[in-house]
């Protein structure tokens, strides 16, 4: 993130977005695409004197979020971005860019499971599985694929399935 302050709105908008610039050409120098870098947008705020209307400055502040494909480079990366003026980090996480593959991969398992557990309850109910009759696929959740500890190094894809089976 940057924030920093000015005389005028105009001023604190203009060295935001300086700042955010020479990030973004930092972020660059690692290969990045272009569109795993953006910005929030501006928020300008006037600061006034303690108990009065008089503004003493105004405050910009932008967040830069930064997609990075190479986790090896990442301690590298936030020390450029700091280094090129970033004020505040936030958390790393971990995230899948594209997870309709590994969310199919964990419905055929989720179906293979139901299958093994239904297979095991009917022969301890002594009936025979005959065929499915109905599937319904419980929803699915991108946002637990996000926020995941920077420590971590496996980032899991679930998927749910409720199968009833015809018996005999």
């Amino acid at each position: 993130g940057v924030t920093v302050t000015g005389d005028t709105a105009e001023s604190a908008s203009a060295l935001c977005k300086e700042r955010l610039q020479t990030i973004h050409d930092a972020a660059l120098t690692f290969d990045m695409q272009r569109a795993d870098i953006a910005t929030t947008g501006i928020e300008i705020e006037a600061r006034r004197k303690e108990g009065s209307d008089e503004i003493v400055d105004y405050q910009a502040k932008d967040t830069i979020t930064v997609i990075v494909r190479d986790v090896d480079n990442v301690g590298s990366i936030l020390t450029t971005m700091i280094d090129a003026g970033a004020s505040e980090t936030f958390a790393v996480t971990y995230s899948i860019t594209e997870a309709s593959t590994a969310y199919r991969a964990a419905l055929t398992a989720a179906m293979q499971d139901a299958l093994e557990k239904a297979g095991v309850l009917a022969e301890a109910a002594g009936v025979r599985i005959q065929s499915v009759v109905g599937v319904e696929e419980q929803p699915y959740d991108e946002s637990k694929l996000v926020g995941v500890d920077f420590e971590s190094s496996a980032i899991q894809v679930t998927a749910k399935v409720i199968v009833t089976y015809l018996i005999k």
